[in-house]
């Protein structure tokens, strides 16, 4: 056998296509609601630090009155709420759960993008929780309660929000069946140690 034998790429395997998959919807009053303390921040920062930030302004641009008003309130938007919301929509724009016969694959982070899979085996439940907004616009999260288990020590359980997803009901219901079936299908999976 020579080098090229011995370090020819196999064949790729067959890529699985999920059973599902869903993403999550950015609706901008969900997201001010969810953030009261980045609007409270952003008018208490114009409020107390208006005189000096206008001196500010003025100092740099040379403007004067309700223009350079008008700056000093676009610039504490935009740094309090404007820089947040476009790095939330980014991520809502990227979030995708992939549902696959036996676990839960999605990734993580929009800039740091982590791969993440959940095994079946371990969600005890999924919960749905949603505030008056998040119902008003029919999404809603998503918490997949895990047992956690480090050897035999068992843990307490711990969720994973699935955020803002539309049709709540409806979702909530096909990953429950899914869980269902996986466990029904496989019950060597669930036997406890």
């Amino acid at each position: 056998m020579n080098q090229r034998q011995i370090h020819q790429p196999q064949a790729k395997a067959e890529h699985i296509k999920p059973v599902f998959r869903i993403k999550s919807r950015f609706i901008t009053p969900v997201f001010l609601y969810e953030n009261p303390i980045r609007l409270v921040v952003a008018f208490l920062i114009v409020f107390f630090m208006l005189p000096e930030a206008q001196w500010v302004i003025n100092f740099l641009t040379g403007t004067t009155g309700v223009l350079n008003l008008l700056i000093v309130v676009s610039i504490v938007l935009v740094a309090t709420i404007g820089a947040p919301f476009l790095v939330t929509y980014l991520m809502y724009k990227e979030f995708t759960y992939d549902f696959y016969d036996d676990h839960l694959e999605f990734y993580d982070g929009y800039f740091l993008r982590d791969r993440v899979k959940i095994s079946y085996r371990n969600i005890i439940k999924v919960e749905k929780k949603a505030n008056w907004v998040e119902r008003y616009y029919n999404v809603a999260d998503l918490c997949l309660v895990a047992e956690q288990r480090i050897g035999r020590l068992k843990m307490k359980p711990q969720g994973h929000m699935i955020l803002d997803i539309p049709n709540p009901d409806q979702v909530k219901t096909a990953i429950e069946n899914l869980l269902r079936t996986y466990k029904e299908e496989r019950p060597q999976n669930n036997k406890k140690t």
